[in-house]
Formats: C-alpha cells, sequence, structure tokens
C-alpha cells in the first residue's frame, strides 16, 4: 500500500487506502495512514473531504490527549501538495497558505 503513495497518484493512493481500512478499520486513524491519506486528498484537489477528514480526527485527537496524531494531520496540511493549491475557503483545515497569502 505505501508503495502507491510514493507513486504521485492520489487517486491509487485513496483507493488502496479505502481497501486496507475496509480489511483493517480499527487502523485507518493511526498518524502513519492519517498523514498520507490527508496528503492523497489534498493532491486530489478534494477539499471538503479533507476538511472532513482533518477535522474529525483533529476532534478525536485532542479528546485523546494524541500529540503524534495531531502532528500528522499538521504534516499533512503543510506538505508540499498543499503548497501549490489555490486558496478555497477560509477556514485554516481546507485552506493552505499560497504565496499571496503567506
Amino acid at each position: 500500500m505505501f508503495d502507491t503513495f510514493r507513486k504521485n497518484d492520489p487517486e491509487a493512493s485513496l483507493k488502496a487506502l479505502a481497501e486496507f481500512e475496509s480489511k483493517h478499520p480499527a487502523l485507518k486513524e493511526i498518524p502513519y495512514f492519517v498523514g498520507p491519506k490527508l496528503g492523497a486528498l489534498l493532491t486530489a484537489k478534494m477539499y471538503d473531504e479533507a476538511k472532513k477528514t482533518a477535522e474529525q480526527v483533529i476532534a478525536k485527537a485532542t479528546k485523546q490527549e494524541n500529540s503524534s496524531l495531531l502532528g500528522s494531520v499538521s504534516g499533512a496540511l503543510r506538505s508540499p501538495a498543499t503548497k501549490s493549491t489555490a486558496c478555497t475557503s477560509s477556514s485554516p483545515v481546507t485552506r493552505p497558505r499560497c504565496a499571496a497569502c503567506s
């Protein structure tokens, strides 16, 4: 599954991750999978889904005081994949900083 994340094909990555999550639902929100999933969603320009996922994970991580999970979300939202996207929302979850608003 991790090979698909290296190929810069967000649709294939999301498909592989969905298949994995269906087989192992308890593992879907561990940091090793959250970051790549958010990165793939942002690269695929699936901003609404990325926002929804990030907000759910942030709420869960905050409740559990899970800094690793929060770090995965933070890293994904600051990744190079987000730097090339245009600002499409006023929400900091889905609005990566572009050159114009940095």
